[in-house]
């Protein structure tokens, strides 16, 4: 019996063993869960920034049509114009629009149609070439200065 004892050989794994190789598959598994967790917060701050990207260029693309279409001739009455810094009124496609700050968001009024946009942090208008000589209170054109709240500055030309 003595024989058999000393010749049998240990195949399994050690405590040591063990200890270290549960240990590594541990850290894998949370490495793999801390990863997975991390690109799903990546990806869903890049969809929020898709989706303000596009409220932007909607945005962008209706001041554009505005501006592209704006009543010269024949005028309105002049008391349907305002002009002032951060608000301005005028004619495009024939429907009175208006645009304003306030209460920390861009109002945009077209029609009977108001859209807000809070990502616009600051709008300010310079008027260029008033012509009081033809008794005519309008200026020529303006700029229209947009500041985003990514720090992005537009500016705008828009003909009167």
């Amino acid at each position: 019996m003595k024989f058999f004892l000393k010749k049998k050989i240990n195949y399994g794994f050690s405590l040591v063993d063990m200890i270290v190789s549960v240990t590594a598959f541990t850290f894998f598994i949370v490495l793999m869960v801390g990863g997975s967790f991390a690109l799903h917060k990546h990806f869903e701050d890049i969809k929020l920034l898709l989706v303000e990207n596009d409220k932007i260029t909607s945005f962008v693309e209706q001041i554009q049509s505005d501006i592209l279409n704006v009543n010269l001739y024949p005028r309105m009455p002049e008391k349907e114009y305002l002009f002032e810094i951060n608000k301005i009124s005028f004619f495009s496609n024939d429907i009175k629009v208006e645009y304003l700050f306030e209460e920390e968001a861009f109002i945009i009024k077209k029609g009977e149609k108001t859209n807000k946009y809070p990502f616009v942090k600051d709008f300010t208008i310079k008027y260029y070439d008033i012509d009081d000589i033809l008794t005519n209170k309008y200026p020529y054109y303006c700029i229209l200065y947009f500041t985003l709240k990514n720090k992005k500055n537009v500016e705008l030309k828009m003909i009167l």
